[in-house]
């Protein structure tokens, strides 16, 4: 790859704005090309792809700071929790729930809305579906 003053013989001081956006391209395709799951050649030069592939990094790299702020807040006394709850930004908290947490939370919100239509003031956490599929599971397995 290129570096910053290698590209053009100009201070980069004195660059056009051509040489600068394609110094920021060139330096885009150096740091693709290093990261450590660097994307294939075909994806590379595949623009829509490669678009698709820096915005899956930048969930991944979103994700990753979110659990790590996450875990901070936690604490370790939580380690073996199956549920921790969190306050902050609910966009980025989200980013950490697994598909079938994101399911369930949905379920869950459902059956308390179900609840409320009815008249009831909620659900208990042992009667949420889910709680009952796993404590089923629980007895099955050690029967």
């Amino acid at each position: 790859g290129r570096k910053v003053g290698k590209l053009f013989d100009n201070p980069a001081t004195e660059l056009t704005t051509e040489q600068k956006s394609l110094m920021a391209w060139s330096g885009l395709y150096d740091n693709v090309q290093e990261s450590t799951e660097a994307p294939t050649d075909e994806i590379i030069e595949d623009d829509d792809a490669l678009d698709g592939w820096l915005l899956v990094q930048k969930k991944n790299s979103d994700r990753d700071k979110t659990k790590s702020l996450a875990d901070e807040l936690a604490g370790t006394k939580n380690m073996d929790a199956d549920e921790v709850i969190v306050f902050g930004d609910p966009d980025k908290i989200n980013l950490l729930n697994t598909a079938e947490s994101n399911w369930t939370k949905k379920k869950r919100m459902q059956q308390m809305m179900d609840a409320k239509e009815r008249g009831e003031e909620g659900v208990r956490y042992d009667r949420f579906d889910d709680m009952i599929q796993r404590k089923e599971i629980e007895q099955n397995q050690t029967t």
